[in-house]
Order: C-alpha cells, then sequence, then structure tokens
C-alpha cells in the first residue's frame, strides 16, 4: 500500500483601518491527489478534506500501481470563488515510483519507504495521521528530525522472538547533491527485538549543532537471525 499524507495551513491575510494587517485562522481545505503515468496521462485523481480542526491534514491510500506514477497534490480553500487568489494554496510534487512494490513472499525480509517530518502530538491527532509525525523534508534546525519505518517479514529464533538492527546515517551534500567530504555523516545504531514477524517504530533525531543545508538520510536495517540487510534513503533540508 502507498500512504500519502497531505498537511496546508491556508490563511487569510485581513486588513483593518485600526488594526493594521492580521491572518485568520485557518480554513477547511479540499485536497486533491492527481495520478500521472510515464507519458503524463491523468491515470486517476481522488479529493479528500483537510478540515482545520485536525491541522488541515488529509490522507490518501492507494494500491501500489503497477508501474512508474507521477503524484500531484493541489490545495482548495473550501468555499473560496475559482477566480480567488488563494484558491490554490499548495502544489505540491510528489517522486516517481522507480521501485515496484514490496514482495509478499514471507521468506524475504522487507522494510517500508522512510516517513520523515517532525515530531506531533498524537493524542491530539491520531484520527488524522497514520504515522506519528507533521510531514516534511524541510526540518528547523531547532526540531527533531522524526522518522518511521516499517519491517516485515522477520525471522524468529528458537524463542520466537525477531532480532534486528537499525543504523541511521544523516550525510550532508553539497548544492549539486554531491556527498559532502566534511562535516562526518552524524550516524546512530540500535539493536531491537519484536514478538512478531512485524515491527514498526519511529525515532527522533536532534538537528542542533547541523549546518544549514541538505542532507541525505540513509537506513539500513538487517534481520539478525536470518542475516538479511535492506536499505531505504531519502533527502532532507535543514533550515535556519
Amino acid at each position: 500500500m502507498l500512504v500519502i499524507q497531505a498537511l496546508s495551513a491556508p490563511r487569510l491575510r485581513l486588513h483593518d483601518g485600526r488594526r493594521g494587517e492580521y491572518v485568520s485562522p485557518l480554513r477547511d481545505t479540499d485536497h486533491t491527489l492527481i495520478l500521472r503515468n510515464q507519458e503524463m496521462e491523468e491515470a486517476g485523481r481522488i479529493t479528500r478534506r483537510a478540515p482545520a480542526r485536525v491541522g488541515g491534514i488529509s490522507v490518501f491510500h492507494l494500491r501500489h500501481p503497477p508501474q512508474p506514477m507521477q503524484v500531484t497534490v493541489f490545495g482548495r480553500v473550501v468555499g473560496a470563488p475559482t477566480n480567488d487568489a488563494d484558491t490554490l494554496t499548495l502544489a505540491g510534487q510528489g517522486h516517481a515510483y522507480v521501485e515496484g512494490p514490496l514482495t509478499t513472499d514471507p521468506a524475504v525480509f522487507e522494510i517500508s519507504d522512510l516517513a520523515v517530518g517532525t515530531p506531533v502530538d498524537v493524542n491530539a491527532l491520531e484520527q488524522a495521521l497514520p504515522f506519528p509525525l507533521l510531514p516534511g523534508a524541510r526540518i528547523w534546525t531547532g526540531d527533531a528530525l522524526r522518522v518511521y519505518l516499517e519491517l516485515y517479514h522477520l525471522t524468529p529464533d528458537e524463542q520466537r522472538t525477531a532480532h534486528y538492527d537499525l543504523r541511521f546515517r544523516l550525510v550532508p551534500l553539497d548544492e549539486v547533491g554531491e556527498v559532502k567530504s566534511s562535516p562526518e555523516p552524524v550516524a546512530l545504531g540500535i539493536q531491537l527485538e519484536s514478538s512478531s514477524q512485524r515491527a514498526q517504530h519511529h525515532f527522533d533525531i536532534g538537528l542542533a549543532g547541523l549546518e544549514i543545508g541538505y542532507y541525505r538520510l540513509e537506513v539500513d536495517a538487517t534481520d539478525l537471525v536470518s542475516g538479511a540487510t535492506r536499505s531505504r534513503v531519502t533527502e532532507i533540508e535543514i533550515i535556519g
């Protein structure tokens, strides 16, 4: 399954002759997801309501397409006229799906794609969020980077317990996306157990002290019983 999480926070800038300019409360938004094939022909679209009371978040669950697809998400303020300058509040283009879906073979160790963003109070948004984070690839240096992932088809030992190792690396990139020779990557490793063949976790990585710029997040997951290793990569930007 593909889970696409869209977030927008549209507000109106209003003017008052006595108090000057001020910003309105959050407004309800409709998010429309458009799928296009490799020839850029529209293959389908879905619209979801993103109420302001749950933070302007909408979630799309899709079956993994059989071929690479381009994803675009548009946000439209509810009740805004079609010629309103604030109507299209966001147009975010997703990544092409260059890899096929994960295998369903229970003998093959698998890891999900990486969901990244910032920490969120799950209790306040638990009905709206599929993962315990606010999605985003641009992270303020004062925030923590939250990473969520799932592992599938872990191999249990004789006590029916699975053991696995996770290794995280934040590798600094230059302006053209090449790895910088310095500073050294930020690395984190942890070993965990699971009572089932599936596990899900989120981890927070502090960004204080890191230089502003682009980074590649690399995650290696190893099933310590079978010895199988899978890797996932995504890019983020740390901003000041």
